[in-house]
């Protein structure tokens, strides 16, 4: 029954944490910083539930305590099922990360606080059965584990692609009362042993001398082992969030991760697992490193393996965790530390990260604390002798060479090119395998890998022109190596933007917008009529699309991040709104939400160009949200989806809205020839929507255009319901 209730609350906690967060996405343009601060969030909540189960024994009378627990638990009832009220939307002052905290613990604060003290009270309860096991509950943190981890599992794989949000909840709602009716057979079960006993609340254990008084040293410790992991985890989701999708399934992995390094470390051989780990993460870290540089062309090959060395280091955290934790008497304050250490970890990642650091540096610092905990058995025993004080003195000759060499490194990657960036490789490289050898304790080996990512950082391969971070994401504006009239604007791995001031075709639009790709067709054979245009643009990158405009049009940019308004009207970073001969106009804010509020706005194009990561927002790919984009539509107008992705296929999904909504569809999934190419032409795939195929016959002429297919594998995606695995790229 203990390790039921243990089960179920962990189950319950992981699995509302992915489900809410999903539910915030479209208020906040499907940011990837969603989840890390849902996750900081859920981290502090987690200490204050432990804080209560640490308190409660100290405050309230023995007698009262049980009540007090399950009086708690009953009242989070109330606000079930979870929910976010439609009128709940942030306004265009507020702060995203003040708003998401707020309305996650309106949502669901008191159920998850409620769940999130029931690990520690569990273990309590439990060491005062008498049951054999009594004097070492903590079996039962690998039975809650197991259940956060199945929990997390079954988001993504079953809940997300078989039931609406709504159903999802609900579901939630029932599986919460099961759980009250597990915590209250608990409960009897501890008031029962403890009535046996005639003691009021303890059985009789076995003597023995009273555990030592923990001290701040000790405490301090096990705040710094779980700190660290917690803010590689979000470090980590971040930096795959970003050039993927913000979606559930990118959350959970390193999250699922995480807990398993738990259930191992919290195992039957701790000592032995560290060793283990310690000695993968050490192999690992070497390739991780130098991922940075920005050598790995497979982000799959890169993904694969930061997770293989986050989980060893994970385990190598929380394992010596384990071989440190307290007698039975003391669990309580063992989990309100840990707990501590998590919170940090993740208010360091979530909070204090973004403000200090104009990119993800709180990744590379949580790698480089990582490997500062690494044990001695990781690296050579140190030999004695004769020539001692030469062995000595090679620590400081090494750490020496290794500098001069990642020195080397930097001047050759600061020049741009390719032949510099090998060279850079090529001498990291050396400097990480020789500090592999060599290093004889945790901390020389961690300089070098810190050494590496700094000039990684300090030093860029390209002269950056802007670079700002927002909840939104990095934006950063460089300018090529080779020809500083060439200005590129990248999230992440993603270009979204590049001008070129010189040349034949100065100032005109490259990459996804070329004259002669989809975009190009389209907005070419509609400047060929006579009439004045009004173009709505979601998503505004550098504005490329206003090239198009002439006098007398208009064109009305919904961009949710204003840092991007910012760098698209600068003309000494991008020209294309300030040459346009277009009447440009921004309204800041979610677009989707903007064009709800904007109901008299009709538009001749209306354009959904937002991404977030590499995928557009699913929100904007909604039944709900393609039938509100054609009645903001004039007469005879059109809708224009940019798809370009290398993960996901949209045309399904788009094949069957169309079909629902009964609108007229066409595609073109365009490449690039070797001239165009030359010119700054990327591949696109764009998706038109007309109320008729009179319009796309017209418009979309080129016989690449051809209509849509593949809707029947999907179903309706829906504000309820949408499964980005079904359109994943398996080729």
């Amino acid at each position: 029954m203990f390790a039921t209730a243990t089960f179920l609350a962990s189950f319950l906690l992981f699995v509302v944490e992915p489900l809410v967060a999903k539910m915030l996405l479209p208020r906040l343009g499907g940011s990837p910083a969603v989840w890390n601060t849902a996750a900081m969030f859920f981290q502090l909540v987690l200490l204050a539930g432990y804080w209560f189960a640490h308190i409660v024994p100290r405050v309230v009378p023995r007698a009262l305590q049980v009540g007090a627990q399950v009086g708690v638990t009953v009242a989070a009832v109330l606000v079930l099922p979870v929910h976010l009220p439609e009128e709940w939307r942030p306004d265009a002052g507020t702060q995203p990360v003040v708003w998401t905290v707020g309305a996650l613990a309106l949502a669901v604060g008191l159920p998850f606080f409620a769940l999130s003290t029931i690990t520690p009270t569990i273990q309590r309860w439990f060491s005062t059965t008498g049951h054999p096991q009594a004097n070492d509950p903590y079996f039962l943190y690998a039975a809650g584990n197991t259940g956060s981890l199945l929990g997390l599992i079954a988001y993504p794989f079953v809940l997300e692609p078989l039931f609406p949000l709504d159903r999802q909840a609900v579901g939630w709602a029932v599986g919460y009362l099961l759980f009250v009716a597990t915590l209250v057979a608990c409960g009897g079960l501890h008031r029962m042993t403890a009535r046996a006993v005639g003691n009021g609340g303890a059985v009789e254990r076995s003597e023995g001398a009273p555990a030592p008084p923990l001290t701040a040293q000790r405490r301090l410790r096990w705040v710094a082992l779980s700190a660290a992991p917690s803010a590689a985890m979000l470090g980590l989701t971040h930096h795959a969030s970003t050039d993927i999708a913000a979606i559930p399934l990118l959350w959970v992995v390193p999250l699922a991760l995480y807990l398993v390094s738990f259930i191992v470390a919290f195992g039957s051989s701790p000592a032995r697992t560290v060793r283990g780990a310690s000695r993968v993460a050490k192999l690992l870290a070497v390739p991780v490193v130098l991922s940075f540089l920005g050598i790995v062309s497979s982000l799959w090959f890169d993904l694969v393996v930061h997770l293989g060395a986050f989980v060893a280091l994970a385990i190598v955290a929380h394992g010596q965790l384990a071989a440190d934790r307290p007698p039975a008497e003391q669990l309580t304050d063992f989990y309100l530390w840990l707990s501590v250490g998590g919170a940090t970890g993740g208010i360091l990642a979530a909070l204090i990260a973004p403000v200090l650091f104009t990119t993800v540096l709180e990744y590379p610092i949580a790698i480089v604390g990582g490997l500062l905990v690494l044990p001695a058995s990781a690296f050579p025993a140190p030999r004695h002798g004769p020539g001692d004080g030469r062995r000595r003195a090679a620590p400081l000759i090494g750490g020496a060479l290794a500098a001069a060499i990642i020195v080397g490194a930097t001047v050759a990657r600061s020049r741009g090119s390719q032949e510099g960036l090998t060279a850079a490789v090529a001498l990291c490289g050396v400097a990480l395998g020789g500090a592999y050898v060599l290093a004889r304790r945790a901390v020389g080996f961690a300089a070098v890998a810190a050494a590496v990512l700094l000039s990684v950082v300090l030093v860029p391969s390209r002269p950056t022109l802007d670079q700002r971070r927002t909840f939104f994401g990095v934006h950063r504006v460089y300018a090529e190596p080779e020809n500083d009239d060439r200005h590129v604007l990248v999230n992440g791995q993603t270009v979204h933007g590049i001008e070129n001031r010189a040349g034949p075709h100065a100032f005109e639009p490259e990459t996804y917008y070329h004259r002669t790709g989809p975009a190009g067709q389209l907005l070419t054979a509609l400047r060929a009529e006579a009439r004045p245009l009004h173009v709505g643009v979601v998503g505004l990158g550098t504005g490329a699309l206003s090239w198009y405009g002439r006098a007398g049009d208009t064109y009305d940019y919904f961009e949710i991040d204003p840092v991007v308004v910012d760098i698209a009207r600068d003309p000494g970073l991008f020209t294309f709104v300030s040459r346009s001969a277009a009447d440009v106009r921004f309204f800041v804010g979610d677009g989707r939400l903007l064009l709800e509020d904007r109901g008299t706005d009709r538009f001749d194009l209306l354009v959904l160009d937002a991404f977030s990561s590499d995928a557009i927002p699913l929100h904007l790919l909604s039944k709900e949200a393609v039938d509100l984009y054609r009645h903001r539509l004039a007469g005879g107008g059109v809708i224009a989806f940019h798809i370009s992705n290398r993960f996901f296929d949209f045309e399904p999904v788009l094949d069957r809205l169309a079909r629902e909504l009964g609108l007229a569809a066409r595609i073109q999934a365009d490449g690039a020839t070797e001239a165009e190419a030359a010119e700054g032409k990327f591949a696109a795939t764009w998706v038109v929507l007309a109320a008729d195929d009179s319009r796309l016959d017209r418009l979309a002429a080129a016989p690449r255009w051809r209509p849509l297919t593949g809707g029947d594998a999907v179903s309706v995606w829906t504000d309820q319901y949408a499964n980005l695995l079904s359109v994943f790229r398996r080729d």
